[in-house]
Order: C-alpha cells, then structure tokens, then sequence
C-alpha cells in the first residue's frame, strides 16, 4: 500500500478490500513472518502497534502453516476470499475431500420439561459428534463471546449470571422462543465468513454445525455458536442497559436486565454537582421503552420474546428470580426449595436408610436417591462458593 502524506502529517486513508487503514508518516516500516521463528523478531521491529505480524497474535489458527495463514489472510483482507478448504482440512486433521463430502446425520427424540411439555433433542451419530467437537475446540473455543453472556462459558455460571443482579431496586426478565432453532443458517454462515473463512469453508462449516434451518439442540457446537452468533445482540442490549445506568446479562435464552435503586437527588447533587437524570425505576414509561427496545432488538435478529410466559418485572418489595435464584439479599436458592432440601436431608439421617421413596403416591415430591441429595447438597456448595465471588 503506497502511502502518501497528509495536510496533518498523517498519511492518508487508503481503502483496502472492506477495511480503511490509518498509519502515521514516521511510522516504522511493516515486516511479515514468514515463520513461526522469525515472528518475535518481526513483532518487535514492528513495535507491536499495526504490526501485520500472523504468526499467533493477530489470528488465533495454526501457527504450523504460518506462511499458508499469511497468505490466507492477506487475501482475504484484500480480495474478501478467506481461508481456503486446505487450511481448514489440516485444521480439522481430514482430507479435504471427505471433509466436503461428509453428510451430518441425526437421531431425533423427545425429552419431558419440566416445566410441561416436551423439549425436542437432534442427537449427531458418533462420526459427526467427533467432528463437531473437533470444531468446538480447536476453532470455536478460541474465539471470545460477549462477557454478558453466561450460558455455556468457562468460569460463568447461573450463579455469576445472578450475582450480577443481586440487591437491584429492578430485575426484568425475557424468555426468547425456540433459542437454537431460531438461530438461522444463515447467521451462522456470516459469522464463519467474518472470522476470515472463505465462501466454500464457510458453507461447509454451516452444514457440519446447523440441521433444520438452525442450530441442533444436542450437538456439542451449538452451545459455543449461540453466544457467539449473538454477539451482537449482548452488545446492543449491554449498551442500552449501561446508557440507562442498569446491568444487562444472558444466559443461553434467559435474558435478564436490572437498575440500581435510585440516589436521594440531595446526595447526586453534592456528589456529581447537577441534578439526576430521569429515573428508570420510578418511571414505567421508561420500562416500557425498554421492553419494546428488548423486543426489537432481537426480532431483528430473528428471535422472539415468549408471550406466553410471564415477562418478569421484579421490584425491591417482591421476590426477584434469576436463573431459578433469588437475588435481593444475595444470591440463594428459594426458601421453598432449602426447606424441602433440609426435610429430605433430616428424613434420611432420622431413618437410616437410603432416601428413596418413589412408590409412596401421596408425597407430593418423591424423595432423593443418594446421588441426588449428594448432587444437591454440592449444588448448594457452589451458590455458597461463586455468590461471594469464588471460582467455580
């Protein structure tokens, strides 16, 4: 790219491919590794700052084929094409010919809910399972989803998900419908193309993750692609949530968005030195602004906000739930549920048998196996554990 300078001693912006540069006129001249080797030495004759260095910083693929990766990648940014079936067959440890000739297969069941009803499973045979954690971790597992996204995240959880809530003056849920059907083949398929995949890798790519128009409930990939597919969706809402002065978070197809309880306006006033802005949580216009915003945002993305089920808005004065927890004093399970828990644990221990009842008709709730009560009783642990901060 020939740079020529400026009236502002910058030089000018030249367009290249889809993307605009920026460099300064004294700027240090640009060197390209061609190794994995010569990457430090090239990163650092760079000084790091608009440094085309693509060795293992700029782009997280397989420094192996560092030349193949430059070459990709430097025709992509030019000529839009992306990485090429080779690149991704070596990624994937497949020939690319197989690769292009696999056909996903799935086995269909049902599961009950447990809130009624029955949850569609599309369950991938052996092969493609193998496949698509392959793809999980060696491609999608690198890649960098929303922080407001909970659901299916190292070190996050539904604790982290509610902790972030905890002690709010208002908590308004939104349940979205059919979360990973709804997620189209076609977002799908620009995603892989804007992370620098070619027309052909792509599709392939699109055809190995998504069945049905949308991304398969039971195949390991889907959880990964949903945050990062909707990345644009956290950033939207996170931003109308911090604008407003509130805290925006979602878990797969929960979506939960909370404000402080309002500032006496004589305390704003000494503190900032002008008067508050308009309060979101004496205000139900403001509310309404923002369910109507929650209910665009992501019909543009192809999703809907349930009707059906109730759109929780919580104030101080009532119970606020988040991800099945209770967040007004700290985060815990529901008082209903450690008291059926600590009835169960103090029946075992006064009976000294195994906790496991199933053929009594008039329990309201059937008792707990060992296991069970030993998975509560870690449950329980962990809210302990990650609702002072902990890790999981």
């Amino acid at each position: 790219m020939i740079r020529r300078p400026g009236p502002d001693g910058l030089a000018e912006r030249r367009r290249v491919g889809h993307l605009y540069f920026r460099r300064r006129r004294a700027g240090p001249q640009i060197q390209v590794a061609d190794t994995k080797q010569d990457s430090q030495g090239a990163a650092k004759a760079n000084g790091r700052r608009g440094a085309l260095c693509f060795a293992k910083d700029l782009f997280p693929f397989s420094t192996q084929y560092s030349r193949r990766s430059v070459m990709g990648f430097l025709s992509w940014l030019l000529w839009g094409r992306g990485f090429g079936l080779g690149e991704l067959a070596r990624w994937l440890d497949m020939d690319a010919r197989e690769l292009r000739r696999f056909q996903p297969e799935y086995r269909r069941f049902t599961i009950p809910k447990r809130s009624g009803g029955t949850r569609r499973i599309l369950a991938p045979d052996d092969e493609l399972k193998k496949l698509q954690r392959r793809i999980l971790r060696r491609l999608l597992a690198r890649l960098r989803a929303h922080p407001a996204a909970h659901g299916f995240e190292r070190g996050r959880s539904i604790v982290t998900n509610a902790r972030a809530h905890q002690g709010q003056e208002v908590v308004a849920r939104f349940d979205l419908v059919d979360f990973f059907p709804s997620t189209s083949i076609q977002r799908v398929k620009t995603y892989f193309r804007r992370i620098g995949w070619n027309r052909r890798c792509a599709k392939i790519l699109t055809r190995l993750c998504t069945h049905e128009g949308g991304l398969p409930q039971g195949a390991p990939t889907s959880p990964r692609l949903s945050n990062l597919v909707n990345y644009r969706i956290d950033a939207r809402l996170a931003g109308m949530a911090d604008a407003l002065g509130g805290v925006y978070t979602r878990y797969a197809d929960d979506i939960t968005i909370s404000f402080p309880k309002d500032e006496p306006e004589e305390e704003w006033v000494m503190r900032a030195g002008e008067p508050p802005p308009f309060s979101l949580a004496r205000c139900p216009k403001k509310i309404a602004f923002m369910r109507a915003f929650v209910r665009r945002v992501v019909g543009e993305e192809g999703y809907r906000v349930h009707r059906r089920k109730k759109q929780s808005v919580r104030r101080r004065h009532h119970r606020q739930m988040v991800t099945g927890l209770v967040v007004n004093d700290g985060v815990n399970l529901p008082r209903k549920t450690r008291r059926w828990l600590r009835a169960v644990e103090h029946r075992a221990k006064m009976a000294k048998e195994t906790p496991f009842d199933f053929a009594n008709p008039s329990a309201k709730r059937p008792t707990l196996t060992p296991s069970q009560l030993e998975g509560w009783r870690a449950f329980q642990a962990m809210i302990a554990n990650q609702s002072t901060g902990g890790e999981e």
